[in-house]
């Protein structure tokens, strides 16, 4: 039987803190983080986090009540039936596939049909457009010259902006 889970709402800044407090009550927990590059006083930096603010997954054992009076849980995410809202075990095995070798959630960079240039490799400076990221962290691309559809490694690739 597949694993269904719950999300947790935390107060702001509680989720590490409640993710150790579901754990000790015997909670599977999951909460996907994310290392981000951003500009903090015009210098590049990495900053990691959690993927959703503010929310955890639990798996769901029909113990609601106790996830809800977790301290630092505001709540659970409610369906219109004002159930929980449960999510389905392979959701969360999608995002586990997206993992990097670091344990950090790996977001595509681009929207599917964008156009974007190749960097590296055989194909460098042929354009393409983005289908997408792979199972193996890999991007999928359809090289537009010659219509065939190639995976390449993360950050090969470039945005073209088209005029």
């Amino acid at each position: 039987m597949e694993t269904c889970w719950a999300i947790a709402i935390t107060r702001p800044n509680y989720e590490v803190r409640v993710e150790g407090y579901l754990a000790r009550q015997g909670f599977q927990v999951y909460s996907p983080k994310i290392s981000e590059r951003v500009a903090i006083n015009g210098r590049i930096c990495h900053r990691q986090g959690p993927l959703f603010r503010r929310y955890i997954f639990v798996s769901l054992a029909h113990a609601w009540e106790a996830i809800a009076r977790t301290f630092g849980v505001v709540g659970l995410l409610r369906g219109a039936s004002l159930e929980p809202a449960v999510v389905p075990g392979s959701v969360i095995d999608q995002l586990k596939l997206r993992h990097n070798e670091r344990g950090f959630v790996q977001l595509p960079r681009f929207h599917i049909g964008q156009s974007v240039r190749v960097l590296k490799g055989p194909f460098a400076g042929k354009l393409a457009l983005y289908q997408g990221m792979s199972n193996k962290q890999r991007e999928r691309v359809l090289l537009t010259a010659l219509g065939c559809p190639l995976e390449l490694t993360m950050g090969n690739l470039e945005a073209v902006s088209v005029v």
